[in-house]
């Protein structure tokens, strides 16, 4: 991004070129094998001065489908698809925005655990599968959609016809910045279905 000869030179001034790696960008058919590089998906978003922020972005999805760990901040709907509530069942684990220190400690804990990193990553593949899959995902929209609404909704509203066919245009490909940083955790910074990532190794 523009960003790029300025971070470029801060790793340098912080002697990390050999830790901190800018890869450019990447197409969507490239994503697979950097997730499967990758020991966590780190994905700091944050709320901008004018109040914009990513809903869900489609790298937490993509990581989970991959069977990767993800580290992310608790902005918007991140926190729908990362569980990271001290169960069993977490996928990663959540931090605030703005806060690196958090942020720092969070992947320290990964980096120092790899049976977590692996537990958390095989239950971001499942629950990518269960509950974000592109079929599952559409039939469930497409039902929601083709619900008639009750008289009193109705009444109060302009509705489109129940059998007004829908069209769902599947995500094409797509360039994704890429960030890869090597500590001894290899960390990609970036749906289609969990299949397109491959098996979690």
């Amino acid at each position: 991004g523009p960003l790029g000869p300025e971070l470029q030179a801060r790793i340098e001034q912080l002697g990390l070129t050999r830790t901190v790696e800018l890869i450019g960008r990447r197409t969507h058919d490239e994503l697979p094998a950097l997730y499967a590089g990758a020991d966590a998906v780190v994905v700091p978003s944050v709320v901008d001065r004018a109040g914009d922020r990513d809903g869900l972005p489609n790298v937490v999805l993509e990581a989970m489908a991959a069977g990767r760990p993800v580290v992310a901040n608790t902005v918007a709907a991140i926190p729908c698809a990362v569980v990271a509530d001290g169960s069993d069942d977490d996928t990663g684990l959540l931090v605030p925005p703005g806060d690196p220190g958090a942020l720092r400690l969070a992947l320290r804990t990964l980096c120092l655990d790899p049976a977590r990193r692996q537990q958390l990553g095989g239950n971001g593949r499942h629950r990518a599968e269960a509950q974000f899959d592109l079929g599952r995902c559409s039939a469930a929209w497409c039902g929601l959609r083709y619900m008639r609404p009750p008289p009193s909704v109705r009444s109060s509203i302009q509705t489109s016809p129940v059998d007004r066919p829908v069209a769902i245009s599947p995500p094409s490909a797509m360039s994704i910045p890429v960030e890869r940083r090597r500590c001894p955790l290899r960390i990609v910074n970036a749906i289609g279905p969990p299949s397109a990532f491959g098996s979690p190794s």
